[in-house]
């Protein structure tokens, strides 16, 4: 680096930050800092770019790098929270470490009910047929708005009070719903795909990013533009952020 008395941050990249019992390897930022100090420069920033990382004011006598969660009195002059803005644990571990409130959701709406006879064939390539008369649901959503064609056969969304599994293959646009268990479904009925339902139960993403086999990150990531985003203040609509009319 020329001249880096110039730069006030620096930002590694630390790979395992999250560990709960705080098996956390800080050679690396100690030799950067003790560099950083040894060149003269003061009052920079050194942390990681995971989410659960501080970022620390450099100085002789504080120079190394934590955990948000796991050491609340590291916190010092800066932190970045990554996922926990968004009311999730950024790690298994780490669940119930403090208190969180998801603020995301995903909802659906039925837009079609049908029973079906035993032996019908559900979606493409015919990988669920029906054992015996079935009611089937069809949500207008699929994997272009960001619902994994990796959940096929193995997701189950929230509907009046019960879990109900998608059943056949998970369409670009569209997937289906056993609801037999929920006689009074019907087209306009909300389903909660994940986050909080109406009745205030909580269906976390985290059982969803497992089925999916990837983490809480990416579900939370990979809800594509197509899905409108409705803002709440309180009870209060503030806004709806539609990216695609």
């Amino acid at each position: 680096m020329k001249d880096i008395t110039k730069y006030q941050g620096v930002i590694p990249a630390f790979y395992a930050c999250y560990d709960a019992e705080g098996n956390i390897s800080t050679e690396g930022v100690k030799a950067l800092t003790r560099h950083l100090i040894a060149k003269g420069v003061k009052g920079v920033y050194v942390g990681g770019s995971s989410g659960e990382c501080i970022y620390q004011h450099v100085d002789e006598r504080k120079a190394v790098l934590e955990a948000v969660i796991n050491y609340p009195e590291m916190h010092l002059d800066m932190v970045r929270p990554g996922i926990i803005t968004y009311g999730n644990a950024p790690s298994e571990e780490l669940e119930g470490a403090i208190s969180l409130r998801p603020m995301m959701s995903l909802h659906s709406m039925i837009a079609q009910v049908r029973t079906v006879p035993a032996g019908t064939d559900i979606s493409y390539g015919r990988l669920y047929r029906t054992t015996h008369d079935t009611r089937v649901a069809v949500l207008p959503i699929g994997y272009a708005d960001g619902l994994s064609r990796l959940l096929t056969g193995k997701a189950s969304f929230y509907l009046q009070g019960k879990l109900v599994p998608v059943i056949g293959r998970i369409c670009m646009d569209m997937c289906m719903l056993d609801v037999s268990e929920v006689p009074d479904a019907k087209p306009g009925d909300i389903v909660t795909i994940f986050g909080y339902d109406d009745d205030g139960t909580l269906v976390p993403c985290e059982r969803l990013a497992a089925a999916q086999g990837t983490i809480n990150y990416e579900l939370l990531c990979q809800i594509s533009k197509r899905i409108p985003r409705i803002c709440h203040r309180g009870t209060e609509t503030s806004q709806i952020l539609q990216y695609i009319v």
